[in-house]
């Protein structure tokens, strides 16, 4: 809250500023009051500028649940389906909320003259009255701000119902549908089939997050044969249950289904931030008729998949998905992307969102999509089993309506064209047979090339393990030679050394015997002196 104290003079500084915060997007509701002091006679008027934003009303939701638009980073600020919103929703979301911001700043404008024409008329009434007052005191509110409060309060309560409503809104019209994969197309078949997702599902449609947790909870009774991995649909007790979201009540179709996902704590709800935080987050919301993420497409199904998932941090994460758009993955969910992609070509994201480097978390995806991430894991055998099964009664079905045919062709026609019938279907026979021997003999040669290769290719490796144990002779006898030669050099050094000490020795006498010479010819010249 910012409060402004304005002067009895209306062009004042402080009451241009008060217009100005008046006539912008943010402040809501402005409060005037009257007030005295004691050191003067002039009474002032207070402005209270009630600021309340967006991002912070809806800051309390949990981002395991849906994203807001204010806690997204600041590349995703525009994201108008509160950040489950392509990118190619965006410019449609920002147009469409600069309208409302320019109404809105058209309205804040027309108020603001009439509260400039009531702050007028109070700082005139307030001037003519007396002075002498020491006691500080409350001017009541005036019948025109009463009205501006009442307006400015209706006008809170109609965006805060736009707001919620901004959490379950629909994505824009699909002009270009997704490509759906054959492999996609045959899990979605299969899971119809075994009634975990209904006949009339589409599978370029985009899938909602109620779709996903109905087909979830149902696909784990028919697709899990160990009863670990079961997620039963949760019972509801009247004042005795409580309630993991704020919008999914037990008058909702899909409560259970909902309700036991939360209370099985696959997925984050009141449930799990109340026993994880103890401590009330206000309103907690689902948003059933948002578009699936594919982050949470992923998660959810890990959760189920795997009771304890692997230690995941960005730079695991990177090496092992090489992801560029990690910074926009949830952390929470940083630990099943890692799973999943372990998994390698029989994970979700290889299945169903092919080659990428962008994984894109708050993309929405298709039923498609979606039918190929419940088929994965435990549920891959018996997917692949019923879809062996469809594709043999397919072919059970085409040959029986093509038989079907023939008879009532050659029924038809018996009695004036049998023979040239029978010629024709001779004809195919014998080409059908030609092409059999045809493709037979070029399987011969095919494994005959594929033969030889592996014999060439066992001959390379066996000259390969001779070469390496020749090697490996060579390399003994490099080493024997190798001590051999540092045994000798070891020898060397000793003789080396005797050698030394004897040279040593010999220098020492051969200086004594200079020596001794020395004094002998002394001696001697002393003795020849003598005798002389």
């Amino acid at each position: 809250m910012a409060s402004t104290t304005v002067t009895l003079s209306p062009s004042s500084p402080q009451l241009r500023l008060a217009l100005r915060c008046r006539n912008s997007v943010e402040p809501r509701a402005l409060l005037v009051g009257a007030w005295t002091t004691n050191l003067d006679s002039h009474r002032r008027l207070r402005l209270l500028s009630l600021t309340r934003s967006r991002s912070k009303r809806l800051e309390r939701r949990h981002n395991g649940v849906f994203r807001i638009v204010a806690d997204s980073t600041a590349g995703a600020g525009a994201d108008a389906f509160s950040g489950w919103s392509d990118s190619e929703h965006v410019e449609d979301s920002v147009d469409s909320r600069r309208n409302g911001w320019f109404g809105g700043i058209i309205r804040a404008g027309s108020v603001g003259l009439v509260l400039v024409a009531g702050l007028s008329f109070a700082a005139v009434s307030i001037g003519n009255q007396s002075t002498a007052r020491t006691k500080q005191q409350l001017e009541p509110l005036t019948a025109l701000q009463e009205v501006l409060l009442a307006s400015e309060n209706e006008t809170d309560k109609s965006e805060e119902n736009e707001s919620k409503k901004a959490l379950q809104v629909h994505p824009g019209k699909v002009l270009i549908p997704a490509v759906v994969d054959q492999v996609q197309g045959q899990a979605l078949a299969a899971l119809q089939v075994l009634k975990v997702i209904e006949a009339d599902a589409q599978p370029s449609d985009l899938c909602t997050r109620r779709e996903y947790a109905r087909w979830l909870v149902s696909g784990s009774g028919v697709l899990s044969r160990n009863s670990v991995s079961k997620v039963y649909p949760a019972m509801y007790i009247e004042n005795v249950t409580e309630l993991a979201f704020d919008d999914i009540t037990p008058e909702d179709p899909d409560f259970s289904s909902i309700q036991g996902l939360a209370e099985a704590g696959l997925i984050s709800s009141k449930l799990s931030n109340k026993d994880l935080l103890n401590d009330d987050l206000g309103p907690f919301y689902f948003s059933p008729e948002s578009p699936l993420s594919r982050q949470d497409l992923v998660s959810w199904k890990m959760a189920l998949e795997k009771r304890q998932l692997p230690e995941g941090d960005k730079k695991i994460l990177y090496q092992i998905s090489g992801f560029i758009d990690i910074d926009k993955i949830n952390p929470d969910a940083w630990p099943a992307v890692v799973a999943d992609m372990s998994a390698g070509e029989q994970g979700i994201i290889a299945l169903a969102f092919g080659c990428t480097r962008l994984f894109q978390p708050n993309k929405p995806v298709t039923k498609a999509q979606v039918a190929v991430a419940l088929a994965t894991g435990e549920a891959f055998d018996l997917v692949n089993e019923e879809l062996a099964r469809i594709e043999a009664e397919s072919r059970a079905e085409k040959a029986v309506s093509a038989h079907n045919a023939l008879v009532a062709e050659v029924e038809k026609d018996v009695n004036a064209s049998f023979e040239k019938e029978l010629l024709i279907e001779k004809e195919k026979i014998d080409a059908v047979e030609k092409m059999a021997e045809e493709a037979l003999h070029e399987l011969e040669r095919l494994k005959a090339e594929r033969e030889a290769e592996n014999m060439a290719l066992m001959k390379d490796r066996a000259a390969i393990d001779s070469e390496m144990e020749a090697l490996s002779r060579l390399r003994c006898e490099v080493e024997e030679q190798l001590e051999s030669l540092m045994n000798n050099k070891v020898e060397i050094s000793y003789e080396k050394e005797a050698i030394n000490k004897l040279r040593k020795e010999t220098e020492d006498e051969s200086q004594e015997v200079v020596r001794l010479q020395h004094e002998l010819e002394v001696e001697r010249k002393a003795l020849s002196m003598a005798s002389s």
